[in-house]
């Protein structure tokens, strides 16, 4: 039972390495490479909270770079100190070299590849196959690779798919969030495999009427991978303070919630594409 594991771990990353660990094992110990792309059209659905708290549970095991796309560089600005505009995603669009604008964090096995304003020309004038390329070559560096795109519905939301392994979709209980979900769903079946999608139920607040009520329709019309992440101030504080919710909220029911999503989201790993 994974809630009583989680009581009898001394902190929550002895917790998170139990549950890695197990994983390996299970699995002959083998080490895969993956490509996540955290995506959706809308903009505040908790991506970017999301990839972070993700790739800093990745790192504990394997070696994980995350890949910063969206021009806010939300996840750049919590992994680094100061950011370099020669160190940017948006170098990789004028085609220069992808290890020469990779960034080590102070996080043992997490690298970034920063992202900055500039981006939002790069992405829409330059050739995103120059993305697939960069990719291709981190496969042989890096067993996780983590990207965090803008919110969009264009080309770069379509290459993120192509990109990766696992897209993962967050969705809030609202019908503003959900209004454009049909198409945004046909762009998916388009460019990926719509069976390898993970759609993750978002800030669910169950004191909201409707946020229950579009819950339950979503469960009923998706795969929705489990656990819901339910609304939490010790999430918004974590990101407030430049922290992962395992550092700044370790015996959360947040944190005890991101570790049982991001084990669904790592089940089932295979060689990429």
């Amino acid at each position: 039972n994974l809630v009583i594991l989680y009581y009898k771990s001394s902190t929550i990353i002895d917790y998170v390495n139990l549950l890695c660990y197990t994983y390996h094992i299970t699995n002959g110990g083998r080490v895969y490479f993956m490509v996540y792309s955290f995506i959706n059209q809308k903009g505040g659905v908790g991506k970017s909270t999301l990839a972070f708290n993700f790739a800093i549970y990745c790192s504990l095991t394997k070696n994980t770079i995350a890949i910063d796309l969206d021009p806010q560089g939300t996840v750049t600005k919590l992994l680094t100190d100061t950011v370099d505009n020669s160190l940017s995603a948006s170098r990789i669009f004028e085609g220069i070299d992808v290890d020469e604008v990779i960034v080590k964090t102070n996080i043992k096995q997490l690298s970034i590849i920063p992202g900055t304003l500039d981006l939002e020309e790069k992405m829409n004038t330059r050739n995103l196959s120059t993305l697939k390329a960069a990719i291709s070559k981190l496969k042989r560096q890096f067993d996780i690779i983590i990207v965090d795109t803008r919110p969009s519905l264009n080309t770069v939301f379509e290459t993120a798919l192509q990109i990766a392994n696992v897209p993962v979709i967050p969705l809030l209980p609202e019908s503003s969030s959900i209004y454009d979900l049909p198409h945004m769903i046909d762009i998916i079946i388009k460019n990926s495999n719509l069976t390898y999608a993970k759609f993750v139920l978002n800030n669910v607040d169950t004191r909201i009427k409707t946020h229950n009520i579009i819950s339950i329709s979503l469960q009923k019309e998706l795969t929705i991978t489990p656990p819901i992440i339910h609304a939490s101030a010790d999430i918004k504080n974590s990101m407030s303070n430049g922290k992962s919710v395992f550092e700044f909220a370790p015996y959360s029911r947040a944190a005890r919630e991101f570790v049982l999503l991001f084990k669904h989201l790592t089940e089932g790993e295979k060689s990429g594409h």
